[in-house]
């Protein structure tokens, strides 16, 4: 029996997900829903995925977990108005600026984005006066700033009381 070709210009489910692609048959798989608008809750942990804009389609989803992928935007999570919890840690999420796309998200309560590079600490000097400062605090304010519905941020808790003051 010869094989079947695939002609079409659509990548098959494994293609897809070879190339880093998340498939609404993939959430489908690990969330054992029926229809991506109603899920709430979902596990992507460790499955290498680059691409995830059908999380757009999912206005419901609460709760996700995309730790240990290849995320280099957080732009897909800003149509997720619902999200209270998203663990995003060791992702490829450099630029710091991503979590603008956050900024809507009134109920999100809980954000680990820990191990990206834009999470790292790293030596700054401000202009010319050699004055060394500990980038960790910039990179908490910036998320803060954004996010300022959070009540733990990378396993760190109650972020209401922190003792610095956040500049808009």
């Amino acid at each position: 029996m010869p094989v079947k070709e695939n002609t079409s210009n659509h990548l098959t489910d494994e293609e897809e997900y070879r190339n880093g692609y998340l498939s609404p048959n993939l959430i489908m798989l690990r969330s054992r829903g029926e229809n991506l608008q109603f899920i709430t809750k979902l596990n992507l942990w460790g499955l290498k995925l680059k691409h995830v804009s059908t999380l757009k389609c999912m206005p419901n989803l609460k709760i996700i977990n995309m730790s240990s992928n290849c995320l280099q935007s957080l732009e897909p999570f800003s149509h997720c108005l619902n999200l209270c919890e998203l663990y995003i840690r060791s992702n490829h999420i450099v630029n710091i600026d991503e979590v603008a796309h956050l900024k809507y998200l009134n109920m999100l309560e809980k954000l680990w984005l820990n191990g990206n590079p834009c999470c790292l600490f790293f030596k700054n000097y401000e202009r010319n006066e050699n004055v060394l400062y500990d980038s960790s605090v910039l990179y908490r304010c910036t998320v803060i700033r954004n996010v300022q519905s959070l009540i733990h941020l990378d396993q760190e808790g109650n972020m209401k009381d922190n003792s610095f003051v956040i500049i808009h």
